[in-house]
């Protein structure tokens, strides 16, 4: 069965400063991390309690980050009673149970996530032209797909991609058109990479990141198709 444990990670901390606390999940012999969002310095953590000392807020800060670790402790014996905790393969999977359970709210907002951040993306370009060329990809992309309301992230697949690249093959003679849709697309993709604590409940970033290069692959070859780059 799958364990937690509360960690101090100074992998990356520098002398002398704070140091996050994050909850270890093992599973199946590996392990993944969860940040509690609480820092302390390496003096003030004691090791073989995974316990806060030496610190002027240890009563509060212990009850917090064991409060956090019991919410990850009962949502797991859940899921391993539900059988659902033995589907998962990786602890990365695992790891997306346990926040989908303790936070259903966040999961269930997504839909519609792709067009809502597209448009917030398009709303904050400061130059009136730049808007207008992100306001006429929606209106491509409203066209092409009826559903793209509904779509998040992981739906703007390579499949969905290269349908978007085959309907604009229709609707626009212009090569140089064609690419100014894809790039703006892909400007939200980088945005939201940038942001990317953001975007903390894709089902996994490797989806995320396949659909980004699908999407510069697809309009990378249509570029060369259509002899852009001379």
């Amino acid at each position: 069965m799958a364990t937690t444990k509360l960690y101090l990670d100074t992998r990356a901390n520098a002398p002398g400063t704070p140091a996050p606390i994050k909850i270890s999940l093992c599973h199946q012999g590996r392990t993944i991390l969860h940040s509690t969002g609480i820092k302390v310095l390496p003096g003030q953590w004691d090791e073989k309690t995974c316990k806060i000392v030496r610190h002027p807020q240890a009563m509060y800060l212990n009850t917090v980050i064991t409060s956090a670790k019991n919410d990850w402790d009962i949502t797991l014996i859940k899921l391993s009673e539900s059988g659902k905790a033995r589907t998962a393969k990786t602890p990365a999977e695992l790891k997306q149970m346990i926040l989908e359970s303790l936070y259903p709210e966040k999961f269930n907002s997504k839909k519609g996530e792709f067009l809502k951040r597209y448009i917030q993306f398009a709303e904050s370009r400061s130059a009136p032209g730049t808007k207008d060329t992100y306001d006429r990809t929606v209106s491509r992309m409203r066209a092409y797909d009826p559903h793209i309301s509904d779509r998040e992230f992981e739906d703007i697949d390579r499949k969905w991609l290269s349908g978007f690249e085959e309907f604009l093959s229709r609707t626009a003679k212009s090569a140089n058109a064609r690419a100014i849709h894809f790039r703006n697309i892909r400007a939200v993709f980088n945005d939201a990479i940038d942001d990317w604590f953001w975007f903390p409940f894709l089902k996994s970033l490797f989806d995320f990141l396949f659909n980004f290069v699908s999407l510069f692959c697809v309009y990378f070859d249509y570029k060369c198709k259509d002899k852009v780059f001379t």
